[in-house]
Parts: structure tokens; sequence; C-alpha cells
């Protein structure tokens, strides 16, 4: 199906009454769903975004109209993105658990020890204090993303 089409089935899928709009609380659940990580602020901005008639629903055509734009945009954005900045990307949310913008030290070293590797556990831990440094106990996306750039070669699509 088309991006309209998608977004349609996503909208009716939180619009329980079928009468074509949701309310806020419909809102947040439906913008989860599309992966739409916003805080209570940037959903009230987004909601009233898209509330151009002013009633306080989101009409179907109302959320469609602003939702497919950033979607294409976020899409292309994707397209054009390095593959391993993708990666980084991935394994960054993937060992980032509690979703705090940091990986730790312990989120780390456990998934590495999940990867399909040779590696003995003193390589493990070199690996680490590389990435770590004697004082660190937390990196964030940026350092993380440095990191997979310069050691690509050896963790590979295969890490996630």
């Amino acid at each position: 199906p088309g991006q309209r089409e998608e977004l349609t089935d996503a909208f009716e899928l939180y619009d329980v009454n079928n009468d074509g709009e949701i309310d806020r609380h419909e809102f947040s659940g439906l913008l989860r769903s599309m992966g739409q990580d916003l805080n209570p602020a940037e959903q009230d901005r987004l909601f009233s975004e898209m509330d151009t008639n002013g009633n306080g629903r989101v009409e179907r055509d109302e959320f469609i109209a602003v939702m497919a734009p950033q979607l294409s945009a976020r899409a292309d954005a994707e397209r054009e993105r390095p593959p391993v900045e993708q990666l980084a990307e991935d394994l960054f949310r993937e060992i980032n658990k509690d979703e705090d913008g940091f990986v730790s030290f312990a989120e780390f070293r456990a998934k590495v020890r999940q990867l399909p590797t040779d590696m003995a556990e003193e390589e493990v831990d070199e690996l680490l204090q590389e990435i770590f440094g004697s004082d660190d106990t937390f990196i964030d996306r940026e350092e993380f993303t440095d990191f997979i750039k310069r050691h690509k070669d050896e963790i590979g699509p295969d890490a996630i």
C-alpha cells in the first residue's frame, strides 16, 4: 500500500468510534505506534498544528496532510544516510534499553557478549577500554557512532 493508505490504516486503528477524528489521548497512542517518540509538549504542538479547524480533534485528512510530508522527509533522510551511520543508530537503539540517550558500560558489555564473535574476555575488555576510556561509565550517541565508524569492518551488519 501507498503512504496515504498506510497513514489511513494507522489512523483508523486509533479512531475507536470510527468518526474520522481522534482526540489527544488517541493521538498520543497513534504517534507511538508510528515510532514518533515525542514528549507531551511536542505532542501538543503537533496536535495543534494538525487541528487546522480548531475543533480540538484531529481529523483523518488533517493528520495525513501533516504526516505524509514528514514521513517522506524522514524516508529520504534514511535513504541518504551512510550505511555505517544507520548501523550505529540501530546498534545504539538496541543497546540503549532504558532510552536515556546514553550507553552504559554494562549495557555495552552485555551486547558485546551477545555478538557472534571469537573474542576472548581480554579482547572484550580492551574494546570496552577503548570506547569508554578510564573515566567514563557512559557514552552518548555521537561517541558511540564515532566508535562504530572506526570499527565498522570488525562489527559488520550482523551485529544487531
